[in-house]
């Protein structure tokens, strides 16, 4: 496994930042999001053969749900004004922060970035609860990465499963969206990896309200371990990498004269940290 694979930023999110400051200018113009008749793999793409292995049992999606949706909820403390303590600025122009993890905390955040998207909120907030299919995961992810995207897929949903079925269904916003899923993903080598690598990872999506409208919601990710009886990919020379936490928040933000609606995009990434000689021995 190659876990010193840095993942950018805006993998498998609608983010359009990421930490490297050029690269995160550069996808806040990308083209926008909206989908797109030109979604069939390239003979490059199709290598990949469809996932396989049985379906999760129920109670098994419950346990995966709630714990990424736990997961999801504490990591968005890196990217909370409280957690200011942890970063340091890197660079910060064209309306992008870079941030790198303070002295204290370097071997256990990777990186942070903030940029302000022109996009209107609902127009994000419909991209990131439509990424259900493999179709539509593949178009965003093409969109996101750009000649790095490999191929991806959407190996099991897990929506639904977060409480148990009732016969009053809540009227929270909140676990009415809530969302969850295994997924899978994979890039081309070059300047974010030395090979072609993918990614096996749990995904969970939610909001947050204020005054019963929704103001942000936030995808969040990390690699899963592909053990028996889960969903799978066969074996495709692909380089198996992992992170420990990519959390990626879209909050509606407004500009001081109200004329414009715009997105703040905040973006935190952890890795495993390398594990050193020293470590190792002990």
């Amino acid at each position: 496994m190659n876990q010193g694979t840095t993942v950018p930023a805006a993998a498998a999110t609608a983010a359009t930042a990421a930490p490297d400051a050029e690269d995160a200018n550069a996808a806040a113009n990308a083209p926008d999001w909206s989908d797109s008749a030109d979604n069939s793999n390239s003979q490059e793409d199709e290598f990949i053969p469809p996932p396989q292995g049985p379906s999760l049992s129920y109670e098994r999606k419950i346990r995966l749900h709630k714990y990424a949706e736990n997961r999801a909820r504490s990591c968005l403390g890196l990217l909370a004004d409280s957690s200011s303590a942890l970063w340091k600025v890197h660079d910060c122009k064209n309306d992008i922060g870079v941030y790198k993890p303070s002295s204290d905390w370097s071997e256990s955040v990777s990186a942070k970035a903030v940029v302000f998207a022109n996009a209107a909120f609902p127009n994000v907030l419909k991209t990131i609860y439509d990424l259900k299919t493999s179709d539509k995961f593949k178009l965003f992810m093409r969109k996101v990465l750009g000649d790095m995207f490999l191929d991806a897929e959407v190996l099991e949903d897990l929506n639904g499963t977060g409480v148990y079925p009732s016969a009053n269904p809540p009227r929270d916003a909140r676990e009415m969206y809530k969302q969850a899923a295994i997924k899978w993903w994979a890039i081309k080598s070059g300047s974010l990896a030395s090979k072609s690598s993918d990614f096996y990872v749990l995904e969970y999506i939610g909001i947050e309200t204020s005054g019963g409208d929704i103001v942000a919601c936030y995808l969040f990710q990390e690699s899963l371990a592909e053990v028996g009886g889960m969903p799978h990919i066969q074996g495709n020379n692909l380089e198996r990498s992992q992170f420990d936490a990519l959390i990626c928040k879209f909050e509606r933000t407004s500009s001081p004269d109200y004329k414009d609606d715009f997105v703040t995009i905040s973006i935190a990434f952890q890795r495993p940290p390398p594990m050193s000689f020293k470590k190792y021995l002990l």
